[in-house]
């Protein structure tokens, strides 16, 4: 009967082991935790849209691709006299860039010029160079300077989207033109600065 006795007595100080030693190995095992980062790059970039432009004055706008478009000035100059007729057009470009940028604006001959024409002005008080008038609007600043008066820059600190405008305008009078086809390539520019 003693025996009997002590197995249980036994038994149970192993089970009262067992419970104290529970909580002992609930305590070793700590949580365990891993960080993943995910990570992308998003490079600068700076688009403009294909150009629309608002009814103009003696001119008009034609698109050629998201990257090209026409102006035709319908009337250059007065039929009687060969002076320069006034023209004008605004020609709105919808831009994204996500990063700080500049817009530059430049005229690739510096004038509406007749193709093979000297640079001054031509014989008997004639011309065949037209200055004209460019503005450009973009981010909330303007500035409007003549197409020989080189390279019309804006520069913003920061990520923009929205439409810039460029708006060109000749003068009327002044030397009568030398017969000819007149051009200039205006050319608009948008790139990060950083």
């Amino acid at each position: 009967m003693v025996r009997a006795v002590s197995s249980r007595l036994w038994a149970a100080a192993v089970l009262a082991g067992a419970l104290a030693a529970a909580p002992a190995s609930a305590q070793a095992i700590s949580e365990a935790s891993r960080r993943i980062v995910i990570s992308g790059d998003a490079p600068s970039a700076c688009v403009i849209a294909s150009p629309t432009a608002e009814q103009g004055t003696n001119a008009s706008f034609s698109s050629q691709s998201a990257a090209a478009g026409q102006i035709t000035i319908t009337q250059l100059v007065d039929p009687v006299s060969s002076t320069p007729l006034g023209s004008a057009l605004a020609i709105d470009l919808p831009v994204i860039c996500n990063t700080a940028h500049v817009l530059t604006v430049r005229s690739s001959n510096g004038a509406l010029t007749r193709p093979g024409a000297a640079a001054g002005p031509a014989s008997g008080g004639f011309s065949a160079t037209l200055p004209y008038r460019v503005s450009v609007d973009w981010g909330g600043q303007s500035l409007s300077r003549q197409s020989d008066a080189g390279t019309a820059q804006i520069a913003l600190a920061s990520a923009m989207q929205g439409t810039a405008r460029v708006a060109f305008a000749t003068t009327p009078g002044g030397a009568p033109l030398v017969a000819g086809q007149y051009t200039d390539a205006l050319i608009v520019e948008l790139a990060p600065t950083n």
